[in-house]
């Protein structure tokens, strides 16, 4: 596992993590099929919504959106005649989420040499690349500082944060 910033990979140890927010898209109502409802039209041919939960099929209909009117006309797929479905309006009974706005940071340590110029690096942007197996991770983020200080060895050690500012992208790895 190898990151770089701006292609340099002086970086002792790094850890970086991605939070997604889930936005909460759930329908307050939701229209539903009438299990109820049946129809028989004028030339005797049955209809009705299956009982089939999951796809609530009209199979003896064929629905054809109209486009001025921004719904569906159904019909009777043997004589043609407009058949109007019964649909019920039920409160959600579970909720639904969706992915919205996703961040990213990248935490690191470079030893002595570095420190200076991270140090100089300080508020500026950033290319950021992760190699890690068969995988590359790259996106461009807002460098800060944290601060320094003495590692276990007696050498001075500079931390760091790289603050995603822009989509976190993915790739095979080219080698």
């Amino acid at each position: 596992m190898t990151l770089y910033i701006d292609n340099n990979d002086w970086a002792l140890d790094y850890t970086w993590d991605v939070e997604t927010e889930q936005i909460d898209v759930t329908l307050e109502f939701v229209i539903r099929p009438d299990p109820e409802w049946s129809f028989v039209d004028q030339q005797g041919h049955y209809h009705a919504f299956t009982a089939d939960d999951e796809h609530n099929i009209l199979p003896t209909l064929r629905g054809t959106f109209i486009e001025e009117a921004e719904s569906v006309v159904y019909r009777c797929r043997i004589c043609n005649t407009e058949v109007k479905p019964k649909w019920t309006t039920q409160r959600s009974t579970h909720r639904t989420y969706a992915p919205g706005k996703m961040s990213w940071r990248v935490e690191l340590r470079a030893g002595r040499p570095h420190a200076r110029l991270l140090s100089e690096m300080n508020g500026t942007s950033v290319s950021v690349r992760i190699e890690e197996g068969d995988t590359t991770v790259f996106g461009i983020g807002l460098l800060r500082t944290i601060g320094a200080g003495v590692g276990d060895d007696g050498e001075i050690k500079w931390s760091g944060c790289v603050y995603g500012n822009g989509p976190l992208a993915s790739r095979k790895a080219t080698r």
